[in-house]
């Protein structure tokens, strides 16, 4: 009589278990692609009529159009140096250094994680002690807590790294094996 109690009893669970049936889903959240960092741009010098960014000065068109991320309206006084950003822009072909360019958009990252990494590399390149004038930043890695950025001394023969802490903004450059482009064979 006890077995019969058990079978029945898991013949009932076994029933129960096969009627249910998952629901179908009506719509799901996908998380956002994280943002890949080395694909933007990052502001070394603005000026009121062009601005410095990795090693090209943008001039700004009456027709050039300035916004952010959040969608907010950007006014071009308002950049400033270490500032990320995506921008559209004709590049002169030119063999001189620092390239020449127009300025057709700009997008200012301006969310919470951005504008910290924006607020470090900006440390580093108005306090770097490297004894030359730096050009053309741009970022290399990422991490949770540090920035890792690559730059150029101003007449693009010697290559430096720096990682500053995203947090304390403490930081250190060294400089990398670098054959520069300027010299003939």
């Amino acid at each position: 009589m006890r077995s019969l109690g058990l079978a029945i009893l898991f013949l009932s669970c076994f029933f129960m278990l096969a009627g249910c049936s998952a629901e179908p889903v009506a719509s799901k959240s996908i998380a956002p692609p994280k943002l890949d960092y080395s694909t933007l741009h990052i502001v070394q010098h603005p000026a009121e009529q062009a601005i410095l960014i990795e090693g090209t000065y943008f001039e700004v068109a009456p027709t050039s159009q300035f916004t952010q991320t959040s969608g907010a309206p950007l006014e071009q006084r308002q950049l400033k140096t270490g500032d990320l950003v995506a921008l559209t822009a004709h590049r002169e072909a030119t063999d001189t250094f620092p390239g020449k360019g127009t300025l057709i958009s700009l997008v200012r990252y301006d969310d919470e994680r951005s504008q910290s990494i924006s607020q470090a590399i900006a440390h580093v390149i108005e306090n770097q002690d490297t004894g030359v004038d730096i050009i053309a930043p741009s970022i290399k890695a990422v991490s949770s807590h540090s920035v890792t950025f690559q730059f150029y001394d101003w007449g693009k023969t010697r290559k430096f790294e720096g990682i500053v802490n995203i947090g304390s903004l403490a930081f250190q450059i060294k400089e990398l094996p670098y054959a520069s482009q300027n010299e003939n064979p």
